[in-house]
């Protein structure tokens, strides 16, 4: 199947120094012209802090839904929270 839709995205990212903190954000709506009545939507709020010199922690919420979803999904809606630590050099 084919499907024409029209999107609509906002982004914002926040940055401090001393030490790094870093939050970024993005939605993206999509609205379906072939498919009358559905509506998706797609987002993320990402936060990537310092802890000392080079190391960081990271922890990213996403939230996705979709008035209509494929008939093998068990629901619409999907979301989580993702914890890590990294290093930069």
């Amino acid at each position: 199947n084919n499907s024409m839709e029209v999107n609509m995205k906002f982004n914002l990212d926040i940055f401090r120094f001393s030490p790094d903190l870093i939050v970024s954000s993005y939605g993206i709506g999509f609205l379906s012209l072939t498919e009358w009545g559905r509506f998706r939507f797609d987002s993320q709020l990402k936060v990537k802090w310092e802890i000392f010199s080079n190391f960081y922690s990271n922890v990213t919420f996403y939230f996705n839904m979709d008035t209509r979803p494929p008939e093998s999904a068990i629901s619409g809606n999907d979301y989580g929270v993702i914890f890590g630590i990294s290093y930069t050099p």
